[in-house]
């Protein structure tokens, strides 16, 4: 892995007080909770199931493991997503709609260059292109997905 834990840490831009992150299971949002046990916070992980595709409820379990793991809180979302134009767009609204206000992401670098090149293709102006700000919304958008990976591989 690409660094320590620890330089990993100064990249961050978690919150203050207690967090809550969504996290899907995958290395991204678990690599978010991991670096926040590590930097010692307490977290509550937010699972949402969109009902779009089968094991969603295996997924659930493993997020819940995880948080009994590091010792943060559980809650799981069920949303339930019709098929159809914009199913993605769709689902993010219903997922948004469930999960608290403060509700941090594990959207790394690797997501937010992605999403410029997608505003670009789109046409979008200056605005379009400042997405995936570092802040408390997106405490891992300064590490890469090798790096996230790195972290779930060492844990």
């Amino acid at each position: 892995m690409k660094g320590s834990v620890e330089q990993l840490l100064d990249r961050t831009t978690f919150a203050e007080g207690h967090l809550n992150l969504a996290v899907s299971g995958g290395a991204d949002s678990t690599a978010m909770a991991l670096l926040a046990h590590a930097a010692g916070r307490s977290a509550t992980l937010h699972h949402v199931d969109h009902g779009l595709r089968p094991g969603g409820e295996k997924e659930a379990a493993q997020v819940r493991e995880l948080a009994n793991r590091l010792g943060f809180s559980f809650v799981s979302h069920c949303v339930k997503v019709e098929l159809g134009p914009n199913v993605e767009a769709r689902a993010r609204e219903l997922r948004f709609s469930v999960l608290p206000g403060d509700i941090a992401t594990g959207h790394t670098a690797d997501d937010r260059a992605a999403s410029v090149l997608i505003n670009l293709l789109r046409g979008a102006g200056s605005r379009g292109l400042s997405t995936l700000e570092a802040g408390p919304r997106h405490p891992i958008v300064l590490l890469t997905r090798t790096e996230t990976e790195g972290i779930c591989r060492d844990a």
